[in-house]
């Protein structure tokens, strides 16, 4: 009776733990994908590319296209959007996104929210307030991931107090934004969300920043099936944006070049290549005035607008 009693009381216990589990399972909305948008408004971003930034996304929600991919899916998508520059903002909530109708529900609370400051751009800061913010929503997704955009390097350091890398030129004081303090925040951010396995994704803005596509590429982006679509300029961004989104809640390669031609022809009667043309090697002057340039651009100035 006694090892019957026991038997009986592992069980409970058992189901009760099994109940619990289940439970608590059950408090979560199951989608296919939980993203975030996180979005620059640092002080290099006027109110016009402002606008268009918002409008690129809240067209986006309204897309056809991007709904009728939305709705095949068997558990639709939870999102949010965080505006930051020094530092991030409060998201403006998480919306689950199954059909026309909310869809078009947060493209609406898209268009109501405003800017809500500008500053300097602290993209560590945006990620990891973005990975907050897939590890303690009420969803669960198959899979997690952060959009972030923007038009510059970090030029902060993570509180947003600070230069990253202040130097100090005749009576300027300016930020090194190449420097491996800025670079480091922007990687360790990432790396934290990458461990929480969260998905990384860029859409840097092409106006400003030479390479820029580039540090997102080293610096900003990882995770599984992690890629870049970059927008030309800020007239291009809707393009970009729409693409974007389509691509990483499908997690989808973009769509193929065009077929070369089937069975081309070979050359007949190919011909040996000439000698190849030598490099040309700049001349001494020239190579000095480059070195002088260099120096002079080692650091970079803030973009424009930007202030800690």
């Amino acid at each position: 009776m006694k090892h019957f009693l026991t038997g009986l009381t592992v069980t409970a216990a058992a189901v009760a733990t099994n109940a619990l589990l289940a439970s608590s399972s059950l408090a979560f909305t199951l989608v296919n994908t939980e993203l975030v948008l996180s979005v620059d408004v640092s002080g290099s971003v006027d109110d016009n590319e402002f606008n268009l930034q918002r409008q690129g996304y809240a067209n986006a929600f309204r897309d056809l296209e991007l709904i009728e991919t939305i709705t095949a899916m068997e558990k639709g998508i939870a999102v949010t959007m965080q505006y930051w520059s020094s530092q991030t903002a409060a998201a403006i909530g998480w919306y689950h996104i199954t059909d026309a109708i909310s869809a078009n529900i947060f493209a609406d609370a898209i268009e109501a929210a405003g800017r809500p400051f500008n500053g300097a751009t602290n993209i560590a800061a945006a990620i990891n307030s973005a990975t907050n913010l897939l590890l303690t929503n009420d969803y669960q997704g198959d899979r997690k991931v952060i959009d972030v955009s923007g038009d510059g390097r970090q030029n902060t350091n993570l509180a947003g107090t600070d230069y990253c890398a202040p130097r100090t030129y005749f009576i300027y004081t300016y930020n090194d934004d190449t420097s491996s303090n800025c670079y480091g925040l922007v990687a360790s951010a990432r790396d934290a969300a990458i461990a929480q396995d969260i998905t990384i994704n860029g859409l840097p803005i092409l106006t400003d920043v030479g390479n820029l596509d580039g540090y997102f590429q080293d610096y900003a982006i990882g995770g599984e099936d992690t890629f870049i679509q970059a927008a030309a300029n800020f007239g291009d961004f809707e393009t970009a944006v729409k693409a974007k989104i389509k691509r990483e809640i499908q997690n989808t390669e973009p769509d193929p070049d065009p077929q070369p031609d089937p069975d081309p022809q070979p050359d007949p009667d190919p011909q040996p290549d000439p000698d190849p043309i030598p490099e040309s090697v700049p001349e001494p002057t020239m190579t000095l005035g480059l070195i002088l340039l260099g120096l002079g651009a080692g650091g970079s100035f803030l973009k424009k607008g930007d202030r800690a």
